[in-house]
C-alpha cells in the first residue's frame, strides 16, 4: 500500500507484546471462538470474518498461543518499521496522547481529551450491545 499510496503517511501504534496478547485474550479471541454461537447475527459475521481474515492467514490460526502470536505481532512491527521510509513513519504510543499524532499530521491538537482507553470491559460490553 505505501508504493500505491506514495505521499500517504503510516502510524504504527505500538504496545508492550504481551499486554497486548492478554487483551487479545480477553477479546477478539473469545468473539472468535463462539463465532456462530452469538446472539447477535452481526456479531457473528465480524467473529468469522475475524477468524477467516486475521486467526487463519496471519496467526496461523495459532492465536491462542502466547509465543507464536507475540512473535507474529513482533515481526510485524519489524517489518512495518524496515519497509515504511521514516519520514512518513509515525511510531505511536497512544499513552502519548495527541501531541505526536497531530504534529505528525500536521494538524492542531483538539480541544478535547484523548481517548486513551480500549479495556477489555468496554470490547465486551460493544460485543454484547451488538455494535463490535
Amino acid at each position: 500500500m505505501i508504493n500505491h499510496y506514495p505521499n500517504a503517511k503510516v502510524v504504527l501504534t505500538v504496545r508492550d507484546p504481551d499486554e497486548w496478547f492478554d487483551s487479545i485474550q480477553a477479546t477478539i479471541a473469545p468473539l472468535i471462538a463462539a463465532r456462530g454461537k452469538h446472539d447477535i447475527p452481526h456479531v457473528n459475521a465480524i467473529a468469522e470474518m475475524a477468524y477467516k481474515l486475521i486467526s487463519v492467514p496471519v496467526f496461523n490460526d495459532r492465536l491462542s498461543d502466547r509465543e507464536y502470536a507475540t512473535q507474529v505481532f513482533r515481526q510485524h512491527t519489524a517489518d512495518v518499521q524496515d519497509t515504511v521510509p521514516a519520514e512518513r513513519l509515525l511510531i505511536f504510543d497512544v499513552r502519548e496522547g495527541w501531541e505526536p499524532l497531530c504534529d505528525f499530521l500536521d494538524v492542531e491538537v483538539p480541544d478535547t481529551p484523548f481517548h486513551k482507553t480500549n479495556s477489555s470491559k468496554d470490547f465486551k460490553d460493544h460485543v454484547e450491545e451488538g455494535k463490535a
